[in-house]
């Protein structure tokens, strides 16, 4: 667990949907209305109670013995008190998972009437109507302040957050003469609780997409490719010392690659495919320099990480904020068999969007976030593939993706592809904080996604997750995992800590409260990877960043 513990209702917030999740939302809001209407009862029966208590002891004053009735009475008190938490605890669990169902529907006028008679109606709510033109001044800057702490939210800012995304998506489209676009339609058969898939704002990321791309050809020049480098020990000139160098490839963005925008039916823009040059070679007339893309320390031994948390505080350990390169991990997990052998495993940690501006020499950007959104290859998927054949992970060997934020997008993407998973062994995937919605995770694939209910990031891509196969999305409100982090600091709702947080309550083996779905995620992880105190794990960085043609 961490250090400062969850609130005791945090696991009363927390709602679980995955392939087996059947729900009769009428029957829900009934049942969380009427657990409420109990709950008011025995609130009056304990104020009753302690009118009685009061006049027991005024009687006790006058010489009337009464002392049998006031310990009756005390006995009453205290069970009475104990049934309204267990009420109270009911209650928000049933609103909790009542308004995860009801925002999964679409129906925002019904969202709307359930969230009034529920949750607590300090903050007023008017969904988009399709018939307007966008989010309104005033209702970006009531989103803005909730997410930021300066004004009252409530856990539903999340499910808000993605009807209005939906609608937005709606408008956009309409505004929009790019009809090749709107060509991905999840498959019918894939459809469940969460009913009709809403990708209203696949397509309108789509055609943002194109906006920034076309921004930032004219503010940069044309993208002539996106270098990777790592470190990497050699024998160099075989004097048998090893030496340090740098290994270094671009990805060349003058070939069409075949893959999860062709797969949708739509024609990308743009398209990327692999060739490898080394450091003296030149891509589409353009020199590779490691100027402005430093080469990353050596590769060298880091704990094992053997909790999704651990996963996330090595995600929190890459390089933050460049203007100039962006960077990803990868862990080659090394564990020694009974037969003497030693078996391979891999773990691929990835950062979150790092520049908000179009085409920057950083690619995770803005590009990257719409291109991901909008089902279309991006840099830092590119980025990612390369870096994985740069690390040398064979085909049968067992990998996991973990990501926040942008990159929880870009590696859903990439394992919803079938190129990669035809490539690789994936066997599993931690997301925090992405908006991951309509796609759809392989069978096989155990794929945990993390959403706190009052982070606006998950929901802009205005649909909940498609939570097929082996696919478990668990949601949470972040408020209740402590208010400071590690420095004493508020806790930002997007930030990597509340998910840290709640991975660790969520995956304590002692509190009975946590739903099964993680404690099973981490077993089927560490058994699948072949983890164990005996594992021996290397980390190599790799850094990377986009080459334009007028540098």
């Amino acid at each position: 667990m961490s250090e400062q513990s969850v609130d005791p209702g945090f696991y009363d917030s927390v709602v679980t949907t995955s392939a087996h999740t059947s729900v009769d939302t009428d029957e829900l809001i009934g049942a969380a209305l009427g657990v409420m209407m109990a709950k008011e009862t025995a609130q009056n029966c304990y104020a009753n109670l302690m009118v009685i208590q009061l006049m027991a002891s005024s009687a006790v004053m006058l010489g009337v013995d009464s002392g049998r009735l006031i310990g009756a009475v005390e006995d009453a008190m205290t069970a009475v008190s104990a049934l309204v938490v267990r009420l109270e605890s009911l209650s928000n669990r049933l609103t909790a998972a009542a308004m995860k169902y009801l925002s999964a529907e679409g129906d925002a006028q019904r969202f709307v009437t359930a969230r009034m008679l529920l949750v607590d109606g300090r903050v007023s709510w008017t969904p988009l109507s399709p018939l307007t033109t966008g989010l309104t001044a005033g209702q970006v800057y009531g989103y803005a302040n909730e997410f930021s702490g300066k004004m009252h939210s409530d856990p539903t800012l999340g499910y808000r957050v993605e009807f209005d995304m939906a609608t937005l998506g709606t408008t956009v489209n309409s505004l929009s003469t790019r009809r090749d676009l709107y060509g991905f339609r999840p498959d019918a058969g894939q459809q469940a609780w969460w009913g009709s898939p809403r990708t209203q704002t696949v397509d309108a990321a789509r055609v943002a997409s194109q906006l920034f791309f076309t921004v930032g050809q004219r503010a940069t020049g044309p993208l002539a490719g996106l270098q990777i480098t790592t470190s990497q020990i050699s024998d160099a000139g075989g004097s048998g010392r090893p030496q340090r160098s740098s290994q270094i490839r671009v990805v060349d963005p003058s070939i069409p690659k075949t893959g999860v925008a062709a797969l949708a039916g739509v024609p990308p823009l743009w398209l990327t495919a692999r060739s490898a040059v080394n450091a003296s070679s030149r891509a589409s007339g353009v020199s590779v320099s490691n100027r402005y893309a430093p080469t990353p320390r050596l590769p060298r031994t880091v704990p094992t990480p053997r909790s999704g948390s651990e996963l996330l505080d090595r995600v929190s350990q890459l390089e933050s904020g460049s203007d100039t390169f962006g960077q990803l991990e990868i862990l080659k997990h090394e564990t020694p068999q009974p037969d003497g052998s030693t078996k391979r495993s891999w773990s691929v940690v990835v950062r979150g969007t790092q520049k908000w501006t179009p085409g920057q020499t950083n690619p995770q950007d803005m590009l990257s976030n719409l291109q991901a959104v909008g089902h279309d290859n991006n840099d830092l998927s590119a980025a990612t593939l390369e870096a994985m054949d740069m690390a040398g992970i064979a085909p049968d060997e067992p990998v996991e993706f973990v990501g926040h934020s942008q990159s929880g997008i870009t590696n859903t993407q990439l394992i919803a592809d079938p190129d990669t998973t035809r490539k690789y062994t994936v066997v599993s995937s931690l997301t925090a904080g992405s908006p991951t919605g309509n796609y759809v995770m392989p069978e096989g694939v155990h794929t945990l996604f993390m959403e706190n209910t009052r982070d606006i990031v998950p929901p802009l891509d205005g649909s909940p997750n498609m939570d097929v196969n082996d696919a478990v999305t668990v949601s949470f409100d972040g408020d209740l995992v402590g208010p400071l982090d590690g420095e004493g600091l508020d806790i930002t709702p997007h930030g990597l800590e509340p998910y840290t947080k709640a991975f660790d309550a969520l995956n304590d083996p002692s509190a009975y409260a946590a739903p099964p779905e993680v404690r099973e995620w981490s077993r089927h992880r560490e058994q699948s990877l072949r983890l164990s105190d005996q594992t021996v794990t290397t980390s190599q960085l790799f850094n990377t960043r986009r080459i334009f043609a007028d540098e």
